[in-house]
């Protein structure tokens, strides 16, 4: 058994543990297991269990202090459920997205967001909880429009006061990352960070997770080294007022010692010559 990922609400630890289960030797299934943790007793229980094609068909996707809303991909099919922490019990919803994409809830509301990537289209929805409803709050046309060329890439990075931040990554004729304002009242405003990043020769890779000041973030630097592609990552975190009002104020968080392929490097991501 190992355990995919997890999350800690209500003085306990919910997370998604995967095992197989094996009735001859040509024939295994991955099982994954939504299980609760209790932190106080460590007592272990089971809330949901579910046959999936392979270990990644379990997905939490995001959510409050009082919920989860995880995906279940099975079979070429992709359902989605809301996780009440307190009851244990699960309901299902229907979302427009392929099961991978983070929900991003709204604080004072009893909804979320969500970047909808199906079909080859890209969409941002609004779930209201209460209703049941998704409401498109910009649309694919949109998006494609101000990313400026074919997107290969996207995520919600977080939600600040201004509205919500995403990011897109392109592939025309060279890769690129940008980054957009959603207003509240749907105006689109692209931000400088993506090209302002503390070290020459790096790109941004992807959110990592948001808070109410701010968010972190991986940027990273790729290379050929010894006839292979190697690349190296930092973690670093940015605040919402300096990121909208483009001051550009980056904090590397955790800097690499060493690349992908374990060649050592320097506080600017340069392999070390050794010998």
């Amino acid at each position: 058994m190992f355990i995919n990922e997890g999350v800690i609400a209500k003085d306990s630890f919910f997370y998604v543990a995967t095992m197989p289960e094996v009735d001859d030797q040509e024939n295994m299934k991955w099982i994954s297991v939504l299980k609760k943790l209790n932190l106080d007793t460590f007592e272990a229980t089971q809330l949901d269990s579910v046959e999936c094609k392979d270990a990644l068909g379990f997905q939490l996707l995001g959510g409050t202090e009082e919920y989860q809303i995880y995906s279940l991909i099975k079979d070429d099919e992709t359902l989605f459920y809301k996780l009440d922490y307190e009851s244990c019990e699960s309901e299902q919803i229907e979302l427009f997205q392929s099961g991978y994409e983070r929900i991003l809830p709204e604080e004072n509301e009893n909804s979320f967001y969500y970047l909808s990537v199906e079909g080859g289209e890209r969409n941002l929805y609004q779930y209201d909880i209460d209703s049941r409803k998704n409401k498109l709050c910009l649309e694919n046309e949109k998006i494609l429009e101000n990313a400026g060329g074919d997107i290969v890439g996207s995520d919600l990075c977080g939600k600040c006061r201004e509205g919500i931040v995403y990011w897109v990554r392109t592939w025309t004729e060279e890769r690129e990352e940008k980054m957009f304002l959603l207003d509240h009242n749907g105006k689109i405003q692209e931000l400088s960070m993506p090209q302002q990043l503390p070290v020459a020769g790096t790109h941004f890779y992807d959110a990592i997770c948001a808070t109410e000041k701010g968010m972190y973030f991986w940027y990273s630097k790729d290379f050929e080294s010894n006839g292979f592609q190697d690349n190296v990552d930092w973690q670093a975190y940015t605040e919402w007022d300096d990121l909208v009002n483009e001051k550009s104020v980056i904090k590397n968080v955790i800097k690499p010692r060493m690349t992908a392929m374990g060649e050592l490097v320097d506080e600017n991501g340069n392999v070390l010559k050794t010998q």
